[in-house]
């Protein structure tokens, strides 16, 4: 009885370290969706997004990921993608040039 017990939580264990690394592989394939258009970012972490990766000093952390990214890069903060903007002159661009484009969004939770 107890090596049955034992054996099937083994499986239960295996089973959601293959599918934890499957969905951190291919994190796309949660939501079923591509997102070609979007800027690139860092990888998060499955359901949780970047979010343990913020630290304190969010300035700081945004800088850097500008200098490794590009001045528009994307983080995932949860299962939500958000485009972070950190030059004026595209801000400007996306504000005044594409503002019937970027109008039609959906509404930010934040």
């Amino acid at each position: 009885m107890d090596r049955t017990i034992f054996a099937l939580m083994a499986a239960i264990v295996v089973a959601s370290a293959a599918l934890f690394c499957h969905f951190f592989k291919y994190p796309r394939r949660l939501s079923g969706r591509p997102d070609h258009r979007l800027p690139p970012g860092p990888r998060g972490l499955p359901l949780v997004g970047y979010l343990p990766f913020l630290g304190p000093n969010l300035h700081e952390m945004f800088m850097n990921l500008a200098s490794t990214y590009g001045p528009m890069y994307r983080i995932s903060i949860g299962m939500r993608p958000y485009v972070i903007i950190s030059s004026p002159s595209v801000a400007r661009e996306v504000v005044r040039d594409n503002d019937i484009v970027f109008a039609n969004r959906n509404p930010n939770m934040i």
